[in-house]
C-alpha cells in the first residue's frame, strides 16, 4: 500500500513538474523569487498553471476586443467620410469594447505585477520592513477588490439591468459587468500567486524569467530529494 502511494505521488509530482517545464519555458513573468529552492507540490503546481492558462485566455479575449475596437473605429471613419453615411452604433461599440479590453488588461497587470508604483520611500527601508509593507499593501488591495466586487455586482443588478445603451440598444449590464469580472480575475491571480508561492516583492525592479525560475526550482528540489521530472519520475516510481 505504501509503495503504491509513493509510486502515485512520484508520478503525479513528475507529471506536474514536467508539464510546467514544457509550457512555461515559452513565457516569462509568472514565477517569483520566493519559489526558488522550494518543492513545487501538486497544489502549488495547479495554482501556477491556473494563473498561466487563465492569463493566456484573458490575453486572448483582450486582444480580440482591441481588434474589434479598431475595426469599429475604422468603419466609422470610412462610413462617415467616404460613404457619407455614418453608422449610429460603431462609436458606442468601439467605446465599450475598449473599456472591456482596458479593464481586462488591468487584471493582467495584477498577474504580472506591472502596475504603477512609487518605490522612492519603500526602497529606503530594511528588508524586514519592506516585507511588512508588502504584506500590508496586499491585504489592503485584497480588501478593496472585495469591496469593489460586492458594490459592482449590486450596481449591475440594480441599475445596469434597467438601462439600455442609446446606440446598440442593449442592456448596460453588459458594459458594467466588466468591473466585477475584471476584479474577480485580479483576486484569482493574487490567490494563485499566493498559493503557488510565486509572489514577487512589490518594491523590486528585477524580473526572473520563467525558464530561469523553473530550472532553479527543479534543481533545488532534486538536490533536496524532492520530485524528479518526466521520465526520471517514472523510472523512480518503477524502481520502488
Amino acid at each position: 500500500m505504501a509503495a503504491t502511494t509513493a509510486r502515485r505521488r512520484a508520478l503525479l509530482c513528475g507529471a506536474f513538474s514536467h508539464w510546467i517545464r514544457q509550457t512555461m519555458m515559452e513565457t516569462t513573468g509568472v514565477g517569483g523569487e520566493r519559489a526558488l529552492g522550494a518543492e513545487l507540490s501538486p497544489v502549488r503546481s495547479a495554482a501556477v498553471l491556473c494563473s498561466y492558462y487563465l492569463g493566456l485566455a484573458v490575453e486572448l479575449v483582450a486582444g480580440i476586443l482591441l481588434v474589434c475596437a479598431a475595426v469599429f473605429v475604422i468603419s466609422q471613419v470610412f462610413c462617415r467620410y467616404v460613404l457619407e453615411s455614418p453608422l449610429d452604433w460603431t462609436e458606442e461599440a468601439a467605446r465599450y469594447t475598449a473599456v472591456w479590453a482596458g479593464l481586462l488588461g488591468a487584471a493582467l497587470g495584477v498577474r504580472s505585477n506591472t502596475h504603477f508604483r512609487v518605490l522612492l520611500l519603500v526602497n529606503r527601508f530594511g528588508e524586514g520592513t519592506r516585507r511588512a509593507v508588502e504584506q500590508v499593501c496586499r491585504v489592503i488591495i485584497t480588501v478593496m477588490l472585495l469591496v469593489i466586487v460586492w458594490t459592482s455586482i449590486r450596481y449591475v443588478l440594480d441599475i445596469g439591468s434597467i438601462q439600455e445603451s442609446p446606440g446598440l440598444q442593449i442592456s448596460m449590464a453588459w458594459l458594467y459587468s466588466v468591473v466585477p469580472v475584471s476584479t474577480v480575475l485580479m483576486l484569482v491571480f493574487m490567490f494563485c500567486e499566493a498559493v503557488g508561492g510565486s509572489v514577487r516583492p512589490l518594491w523590486t525592479e528585477e524580473r526572473t524569467s520563467e525558464a530561469e525560475l523553473i530550472e532553479k526550482i527543479v534543481e533545488e528540489a532534486e538536490r533536496a530529494g524532492g520530485f524528479v521530472v518526466g521520465e526520471d519520475a517514472a523510472r523512480g516510481a518503477r524502481a520502488k
